[in-house]
């Protein structure tokens, strides 16, 4: 994924990745706070905006009980009055920012990917593959909702060197574009009301108990009880199913750790010699999101 190809550019967190190469959380429970920065600056209402759309995640279903089909193709609106005054709606930024964090790339941008190219008398020829999946087969695909895309290849010479991507264009140009809350295409005065038949199946691959990778825990998880010494950490391990985010009371940048400490104890679930077992784990440092002004 180099940089000459269209991949980690600026506000990138991760990319596109093929199926069983996907990340994801594997502890049940990830903390946020706020810091002073953002509480200064957004004061009650930004808190408010945030802990919104985390009520969006919070209120989904167990991934191995979503249904892609009960959620809408569309979910973008315009706040006419905020788009007159270049607004970005903080709630909508922010579960756009949660769901890249829980392991959605954005779909649209990366529904054609440039893997290889080479310039023959200003004529860019290259390799191409796909990273968006249908929803519901999990196969491939080149629509995003209901939005069928297809791609030019470009290219620009400069003297930093040659850098070249898939541009995805939609077949019909009077459909909506960058329709999933994945995509983060947020213009000012444009909202998100929840999330979109991609979103909702693109969580549901990664969560589901049925999607089974090997990981390694996050540091802070620990056995507990009879697996204190000898709890297992790179395993075979089933999607979690359910992510709830839990706010906790302030962190402090200068020691590191959270005013209040949260503990969370959980069974994990994973595969050895073919056979299911499980660790009782505690997470004495859960993951965590920090929600600041400033950038970290």
């Amino acid at each position: 994924m180099a940089e000459t190809n269209g991949f980690r550019q600026r506000g990138d967190i991760g990319g596109p990745m093929n199926l069983r190469e996907e990340y994801r959380w594997n502890v049940p429970v990830v903390t946020y706070t706020f810091d002073e920065s953002f509480l200064d600056y957004f004061g009650s209402n930004g808190v408010a905006a945030v802990e919104c759309a985390i009520g969006i995640l919070n209120s989904l279903p167990p991934a191995s009980q979503i249904n892609p089909s009960n959620y809408p193709a569309e979910v973008t609106w315009i706040n006419y009055l905020a788009q007159s005054q270049g607004l970005i709606d903080l709630e909508s930024e922010t579960l756009f920012q949660l769901v890249q964090q829980l392991g959605l790339a954005q779909p649209t941008r990366f529904a054609f990917c440039l893997q290889s190219f080479s310039i023959t008398n200003n004529i860019i020829t290259g390799i191409v593959v796909q990273r968006n999946f249908d929803p519901s087969s999990i196969g491939y695909s080149t629509n995003v909702n209901d939005t069928s895309y297809g791609y030019d290849l470009w290219y620009q010479s400069t003297g930093q060197g040659t850098m070249a991507d898939a541009i995805e264009f939609p077949i019909d140009p009077l459909n909506d574009t960058f329709t999933a809350v994945a995509d983060g295409a947020l213009a000012p005065g444009a909202f998100y009301t929840g999330l979109t038949r991609d979103d909702a199946g693109g969580l549901r691959y990664l969560l589901t108990t049925n999607n089974i990778n090997y990981e390694t825990l996050l540091s802070g998880v620990h056995g507990t009880g009879a697996n204190a010494g000898s709890f297992v950490n790179g395993a075979l391990r089933h999607g979690v199913d359910k992510i709830t985010f839990v706010r906790v009371n302030g962190y402090d940048p200068m020691m590191g750790h959270f005013f209040t400490p949260f503990t969370n104890r959980f069974t994990d679930s994973f595969i050895s010699n073919g056979v299911r077992h499980t660790n009782s784990l505690n997470a004495s440092s859960p993951g965590r999101i920090f929600f600041s002004r400033l950038p970290t």
